[in-house]
């Protein structure tokens, strides 16, 4: 099985690379673009205020209006759950619930300096709370008993890489020990 076969993972546009080539009947290869993020405008040629960039970080949109909104959102999404406490998600957890919850721990982990020094060091990317808690759900889903959570294919034999859903919901308790590495 390759690779491709086996991580079924879904990532935002933002985390794919935006364009990429298709290969057209005739033996052709032209840019294909993934749909504004902000308006999903199909087939724009992206926006940028810095040129240098825009093949990685901005061509997900068509313009600056698109970007500026889909930043504030992003914006109102981070300080929302900055401001929460464990108490404030779900005692019951959906898939949804239990990805904010990790990367809510993950955040706040970073905030330790020691602690943020070593997973820079460990990966370079787990200085961002969404990569690390990527890896800690990657890691501590196997901490779940099999009757809540169910796996999808995965590439990765001493971890979970794949896709995952929950069979019912996780107990708020039981899905901070899972992502403790507790349990």
């Amino acid at each position: 099985m390759s690779e491709e076969e086996g991580n079924n993972e879904t990532f935002s546009h933002a985390e794919q690379q935006t364009t990429v080539m298709n290969h057209v009947d005739g033996g052709d290869w032209k840019p294909h673009y993934f749909p504004c993020e902000g308006c999903g405008k199909e087939d724009h040629t992206g926006w940028s205020d810095d040129p240098t960039e825009a093949s990685v970080k901005y061509t997900q949109y068509c313009s600056k209006h698109c970007h500026d909104e889909v930043q504030r959102k992003e914006d109102e999404w981070w300080s929302e759950l900055r401001g929460r406490k464990f108490e404030d998600f779900p005692d019951e957890l959906d898939v949804h619930a239990y990805t904010e919850m990790s990367i809510w721990l993950a955040d706040i982990w970073l905030k330790d300096e020691k602690f943020k020094q070593e997973m820079i060091e460990a990966h370079p990317l787990y200085r961002f709370p969404t990569q690390l808690a990527a890896q800690l759900r990657m890691i501590t889903l196997d901490n779940l008993p099999r009757e809540y959570v169910s796996f999808g294919p995965s590439t990765n034999r001493w971890s979970h890489n794949g896709t995952f859903t929950f069979n019912k919901p996780v107990p708020r308790d039981m899905a901070l020990q899972s992502l403790r590495g507790e349990g």
